[in-house]
């Protein structure tokens, strides 16, 4: 047997330290157990998104608001000290919604998420290099 462990059997956890069986504090106390990520399970998320990536100008605020609302994508801009305005993006659908609005995709994309596709971006020509 190995000399610090932790064994699941059927009446429960059992801890050892140098070989002797201890309490689950003590154990701890020596190998404390892991903290999470902060992500929420199932997708969801826990604090909004705002990008960098999408920030428009002042000036082009109240276009943006109005092609949002025409495609179901509204969100809130917050502003920046720079004089931008970042869009603040609540969930993933929202996040789906503006992306394809905006005509751009997320090279992180996940399974559902808005991704480079012929039918949803276009993208444009490739550049040509000499």
């Amino acid at each position: 047997m190995k000399q610090d462990q932790a064994i699941l059997r059927k009446d429960g956890w059992h801890h050892y330290l140098d070989g002797q069986e201890v309490t689950q504090a003590e154990y701890e106390q020596r190998y404390p157990p892991p903290q999470g990520s902060g992500a929420p399970a199932g997708g969801t998320w826990k604090r909004s998104i705002l990008s960098d990536a999408l920030a428009i100008h002042p000036r082009d605020l109240q276009r943006h608001m109005e092609l949002d609302k025409l495609h179901g994508a509204v969100v809130d801009y917050v502003p920046t000290p720079e004089g931008l305005l970042l869009p603040k993006l609540e969930d993933r659908d929202q996040r789906r919604r503006y992306l394809k609005r905006r005509g751009v995709f997320d090279r992180d994309a996940g399974y559902g998420d808005q991704t480079r596709q012929s039918r949803d971006v276009d993208a444009g020509p490739l550049p040509e290099y000499d």
